[in-house]
């Protein structure tokens, strides 16, 4: 299963994720609140709102899940990099016994989908983020061996997000 948390119908790229709206998300593909969200297995993209406790909790959350997994699971998280001092989430996940990989991403180098393209005035489809993120990829074992977090994919991930082809840099 290839999820996509903290989404909605209007920037999810997955078939299924978690959002805050699952009454009116759910018929469009939503599992509801991804604190609710209890799976056993999977692959999962998480993207928190950039509001510390939420990242706080998501981060806990994480973990938890990580710990009663009984198949493959995986996670790849973007979260800003406030580490002056260290946010709490920063240090859950880059403590933490499934950490594989974390890397930084500077401001101005990558680009989200914007999630307001349904406006009829938004003409570009990419929004270029001005501040760094922090990235985690955790696994479990298993998740580890279905998933494996080489150096090429990692190359791969960075790419995708910093392809000037697919942005423009002009924002």
């Amino acid at each position: 299963m290839c999820h996509e948390t903290f989404a909605s119908p209007l920037n999810c790229y997955y078939a299924h994720d978690n959002s805050a709206f699952a009454d009116t998300d759910g018929y469009f593909g939503s599992s509801g609140s991804f604190f609710d969200f209890m799976p056993l297995e999977g692959s999962f993209q998480l993207g928190t709102p950039n509001v510390e406790e939420v990242m706080n909790k998501a981060a806990h959350h994480v973990i938890c899940l990580l710990d009663k997994a009984t198949g493959p699971m995986s996670f790849i998280i973007f979260v800003p990099n406030w580490d002056n001092p260290p946010a709490e989430f920063l240090k859950t996940y880059g403590d933490s016994v499934y950490l594989r990989k974390s890397f930084l991403i500077d401001g101005n180098n990558y680009c989200y989908i914007r999630g307001d393209q349904q406006e009829p005035s938004t003409s570009k489809d990419y929004f270029v983020a001005p501040f760094s993120s922090q990235v985690f990829i955790l696994q479990n074992e298993k998740g580890n061996r279905e998933w494996e977090t080489t150096q090429e994919r990692v190359d791969g991930l960075i790419n995708a997000f910093s392809d000037s082809k697919r942005f423009n840099k002009s924002y």
